[in-house]
């Protein structure tokens, strides 16, 4: 079943599909935030890994691990889709004002980058899709309590 009928596949892998089936989309995010790019050694109940616990909460928790305790998750990078979060960050920033210089110091990145991706989220802006997708970016994008 597709996360979502209207944004484009290419920004969710299948196995972030499956894990949102099983932990929800915003906890399968976070694990891309936490963890995007290594493998994920999930334990088998009883046992507990504390980082996970912290980030999914029990329930999600001990969803993943009946799910998938004893297996190791590759869990994927998200590239597009955390590209694309960021994008929309500067986008938020230049809205507020802010000029490329600023945002460039802001994001670690040259006034030519920021242009560049500002013209990559004006011209899809435009899509039926993009206020689901930047809704959903906001996981991404959040600062994740100490």
């Amino acid at each position: 079943m597709p996360i979502t009928t209207c944004i484009p596949p290419e920004f969710f892998p299948n196995s972030i599909q499956e894990l949102a089936d099983v932990i929800g989309l915003h906890n399968a995010l976070a694990l891309v935030k936490a963890y995007g790019g290594t493998r994920l050694a999930v334990p088998k109940l009883p046992a507990t890994k504390p980082d996970l616990l912290s980030l999914l909460g029990e329930d999600s928790y001990k969803t993943l691990a009946r799910s998938y305790g004893g297996e190791t998750l590759e869990i994927p990078r998200c590239a597009k889709l955390m590209t694309l979060a960021r994008d929309i960050e500067i986008l938020h920033g230049r809205r507020r004002k802010l000029g490329c210089r600023e945002l460039a110091a802001q994001f670690a990145m040259t006034e030519r980058g920021i242009q560049k991706a500002l013209r990559r989220v004006e011209n899809i802006e435009r899509k039926p899709w993009f206020k689901e997708l930047q809704t959903l970016t906001t996981t991404l994008t959040e600062e994740t309590p100490a």
